[in-house]
């Protein structure tokens, strides 16, 4: 990125790529789509495999080992494949949040969060984003996680060789079982409806405010947009120094220096449940 271009903030829907909520979520809308094309496509096959495998339990010699072999292998990828690209459906989804909480953060900043902070910690920015999920759907969403960044990728790592043919009998148990797709599939709309909503609900308008602070630090205070209160730091040398490059720190500094207005209002009357997220923390 151009050095000015990296350094200055976004906002708005006139962004390009990363930083336009639009964007993640037609991406995500296209490997949903192709994830249940591919979901659909393993049970038609499976469908061919079940009558086969009938066919030769009747003992009918047109039903070969070789065919079903052929067709277990692609039921398998179609399967594999429709899971790892609904897992990263999610993770377009919950990036097009990020890009809402993010309005008026540094470029720069915000493509470090995303590489190294947010990542591919699916449950972590469902949380941020105020989505309401049981302790199963955490449960499911970090399992999907896990399947997208290993075991739905990659051979299993065995736990020892007496203990690998089970491992790889439970993992194509999961894989293939119709229930635990639909499972993560309507996990998957949950999290897709609600980043939908952020900020796009005149019921529940949004406001931002951003405050420079000495010579290189700023901050953001946004609320409302069916997002919870936030305020986006990136602490000056100064706030370092004098060790108020914290959240307290903070809320004190804007509490004190800011004219009376309605943000400092509400910053004031809901300081205890402003989240504060420190902008140059990346893990």
């Amino acid at each position: 990125m151009n050095r000015d271009y990296r350094i200055e903030q976004f906002n708005g829907i006139n962004e390009l790529g990363v930083f336009k909520k639009s964007e993640w979520v037609s991406e995500g809308d296209s490997l949903k789509n192709s994830s249940k094309a591919l979901n659909e496509l393993s049970q038609s096959t499976k469908s061919e495999l079940d009558f086969l495998v009938s066919k030769r339990k009747e003992g009918r010699k047109n039903s070969n080992s070789k065919n079903i072999v052929d067709l277990i292998k692609t039921v398998e990828s179609y399967k594999k494949s429709s899971i790892l690209l609904l897992g990263y459906s999610i993770e377009m989804y919950l990036k097009a949040g990020l890009v809402c909480l993010h309005q008026y953060t540094v470029r720069d900043d915000f493509v470090e969060l995303l590489r190294k902070k947010y990542s591919h910690n699916l449950s972590l920015v469902a949380q941020l984003l105020g989505i309401s999920l049981s302790s199963k759907e955490i449960e499911s969403l970090d399992r999907l996680k896990d399947l997208v960044l290993d075991e739905g990728r990659y051979p299993i790592t065995p736990l020892s060789e007496d203990e690998y043919i089970s491992q790889v009998n439970k993992l194509n148990q999961e894989i293939w079982s119709v229930k635990q797709y639909k499972t993560w599939e309507e996990l998957a709309s949950k999290i897709e409806d609600s980043v939908r909503k952020i900020d796009s609900d005149s019921s529940n308008p949004v406001s931002f405010t951003r405050y420079q602070i000495d010579d290189d630090g700023y901050c953001v205070f946004r609320f409302g947009g069916n997002l919870p209160a936030y305020l986006l730091a990136k602490y000056s040398t100064e706030q370092k120094e004098n060790g108020g490059n914290n959240p307290n720190g903070l809320i004190d500094l804007l509490i004190e220096k800011l004219p009376e207005s309605i943000t400092k209002s509400v910053i004031s009357l809901y300081r205890n449940e402003i989240t504060v997220i420190n902008l140059g923390k990346r893990k």
